[in-house]
């Protein structure tokens, strides 16, 4: 089983070195490791260069003309890698050396997996690692471990990139859609316990609550989120959610030939009544208390909160404040 790693790099020449290095300590080595570089004006090519030439395995690098921007970036490099199982890297974390091998042993066991993460150790800058894990810190803010998606911590089979490329322009996220389609088609899985630090720095592209080194609660969720209009968000996910669907259309031939054409009905009924549920949601937070509060009784005795966080969800809907949007 061959093994690639994708990176997408821009001046990260501050913390790219030990990232590099953890790739040399793994117990089982990648074959490949294919960076792709966004025109970076630090050291980093130098960087990466050495690294390059140093390696005891195959090296490429691609530098940008012109950015691409970070979901483009890491397109690309996934769509130049040759491994049957690629790994994506962002270039300022540390893999434990068991990362490749404890995660590729899941996959070899589970044939029906073709997506899967693992959890992360959250540090400061200077890779001393906190008591926090960022699937712990989503799950003590009330959230599932369906939220959990970290581009970094994931790896994926080859197969699947039949599924994911193109990455949809309207999509703000490569690991967002990667995930949100095999969790559609229920093919993916979380490796456990954590296998790399997850580095936070002034720098990082993700300032999610849940990245935050501190230890956290169902109050933090009520104290950062609160009861505000989620209008934006719900029509972001929407957005997404029906992406997703149109992408599992369209990818009919790719999923027989992966054994799953049985699996795409009901990932499609599943992703229809979600849609639905935003729109509902959206639409009764557009109305007052008085007039959206049978409207979400309807909502939560359908069923249809379990889409979300249940009655959690339903009850914030009924105190939330009136959207503003038009």
């Amino acid at each position: 089983m061959k093994i690639s790693i994708a990176i997408a790099t821009y001046n990260g020449a501050r913390y790219l070195p030990e990232q590099l290095d953890s790739f040399l300590r793994q117990k089982k080595p990648p074959h490949e490791v294919v960076i792709c570089d966004d025109d970076s004006s630090d050291s980093t090519m130098a960087i990466l260069q050495s690294f390059q030439k140093d390696a005891p395995f195959e090296v490429k690098i691609e530098q940008n003309p012109i950015r691409l921007g970070y979901k483009k970036n890491f397109e690309k490099a996934i769509s130049l890698c040759t491994g049957d199982i690629i790994f994506l890297s962002d270039q300022d974390d540390y893999w434990f050396d068991t990362k490749i091998l404890e995660m590729t042993r899941v996959l070899l066991a589970r044939p029906n997996i073709f997506v899967i993460h693992t959890d992360m150790i959250i540090t400061d800058e200077n890779l001393v690692p906190s008591r926090q894990t960022q699937l712990g810190n989503i799950l003590a803010l009330g959230s599932t471990v369906e939220a959990y998606v970290s581009g970094c911590a994931t790896a994926l089979r080859r197969e699947w990139v039949s599924i994911v490329l193109p990455i949809p322009t309207e999509v703000a996220a490569h690991d967002t859609w990667i995930h949100k389609l095999a969790l559609a088609m229920d093919v993916r899985t979380i490796c456990l316990p954590p296998q790399q630090y997850y580095r936070r720095h002034d720098k990082n592209v993700s300032q999610w609550r849940a990245s935050k080194p501190e230890q956290m609660n169902v109050l933090d969720s009520i104290r950062v989120y609160g009861l505000a209009d989620k209008t934006g968000a719900w029509r972001r996910e929407l957005d997404r959610t029906r992406w997703t669907r149109k992408r599992l259309l369209e990818r009919t031939e790719n999923l027989k030939e992966l054994g799953l054409l049985s699996r795409q009905e009901t990932a499609i009924r599943k992703l229809d009544r979600r849609i639905s549920a935003l729109e509902s949601r959206i639409h009764n937070n557009s109305q007052n208390r008085l007039k959206r509060l049978p409207k979400i009784i309807r909502l939560w005795l359908s069923g249809d909160y379990n889409n979300f966080s249940g009655w959690k969800s339903a009850l914030k809907d009924i105190l939330r404040q009136q959207s503003n949007y038009s």
